[in-house]
């Protein structure tokens, strides 16, 4: 039987095997829970076995059942296998179907039992963080790549550019952009790319980088966000890859980034979620220890962004990365495919 799959190639139509396959997969109760609890987060096999309490054979099976429907996918880190919730492309003939199963199953509450079992675990993950770091302490040079690097995550966040069908790819505009690894890609697919930062030293790097690189199409600025909008410059796509936790007023300045975006443009947010290692504030400049998921949902929508769909991905070490898609428009489905 052919499923559907963010690696495979998509079936051009639905079968009523595929239909049923999906179905009788979804249609246990602990499954269910599976795929709620995986709403905000990415949890291992034996983190999921801890959470419903239930021997790691037994949950190896539901996980398998549920990755063969395409209800889940995993991502390999290290020797460990992270499950989430898939990517829903715009060309999935199941599109309708997953994400009404998703909605439908995200309005039931989680069992006090089962959340704080949820919560045990990212307490465990804490402290498997804080044990990493603590064998590193003497690099505080690389602390910052130790966290997490863009090649753990960067497919995904190019994956979700490219599934914004329609969205106009004329302006986009990097804030903070570090070593360019995004900007790079963002040259590759916007016609205008404009990098700014608020620190010389580090637009002086980005610009190095590129200029490695042989790209000459980015304009660097040396602003802040602030600025970008006093200018009246509005962009089709505003991405910031690990720079929100550096920013003093994150929730407030999302009224600015709203601004910063054309009717129809993109605010892409690669972002840690929250975590609870001090340590990060001294050694890598860190003014937040991550955000809780539903924060950056609620502060998008304060501000009339919609959110698209939302991405999270497990770090061996202890950290999770979310990945969020808002938009400038007037009606997006909250949840859906990026259209």
């Amino acid at each position: 039987m052919t499923v559907v799959t963010e690696e495979n190639q998509i079936p051009s139509a639905l079968t009523c095997d595929q239909l049923a396959h999906v179905l009788k997969s979804a249609g246990d109760t602990l499954r269910l829970d599976i795929l709620r609890v995986l709403r905000r987060s990415s949890f291992g096999v034996q983190e999921l076995a801890s959470i419903f309490d239930v021997p790691q054979p037994g949950m190896s099976h539901h996980l398998k059942v549920l990755s063969k429907a395409s209800l889940i996918t995993s991502r390999r880190e290290g020797n460990s296998l992270f499950y989430r919730r898939p990517l829903i492309r715009s060309t999935n003939p199941m599109k309708d179907l997953l994400l009404s199963l998703f909605d439908t199953v995200d309005q039931i509450e989680v069992s006090p039992e089962i959340a704080a079992r949820v919560a045990q675990v990212h307490r465990d993950r804490s402290e498997q963080s804080r044990e990493f770091f603590n064998r590193n302490a003497s690099s505080f040079a690389e602390q910052q790549g130790k966290i997490v690097s863009f090649d753990q995550y960067g497919s995904l966040v190019k994956d979700l550019i490219q599934q914004m069908q329609g969205q106009a790819r004329g302006l986009a505009l990097e804030l903070g952009p570090g070593d360019g690894e995004l900007l790079s890609y963002l040259a590759e697919t916007f016609e205008e790319v404009i990098a700014i930062d608020n620190s010389q030293d580090m637009l002086h790097r980005t610009e190095q980088a590129m200029a490695r690189k042989g790209i000459d199409k980015v304009s660097f600025l040396h602003e802040e966000i602030e600025t970008i909008v006093e200018r009246e410059i509005q962009v089709d796509l505003l991405a910031l890859n690990m720079v929100l936790h550096h920013m003093s007023a994150p929730q407030q300045i999302f009224s600015l980034f709203k601004r910063a975006l054309k009717p129809g443009g993109v605010l892409l947010i690669a972002e840690l979620c929250h975590h609870n290692q001090e340590w990060v504030k001294e050694s890598c400049g860190d003014l937040w220890l991550g955000f809780h998921p539903k924060d950056l949902d609620e502060w998008g929508e304060a501000c009339g962004l919609e959110l698209g769909q939302s991405l999270y991905i497990g770090m061996k070490n202890g950290f999770q990365v979310q990945l969020k898609a808002f938009f400038n428009i007037e009606h997006h489905r909250t949840g859906s495919y990026i259209s």
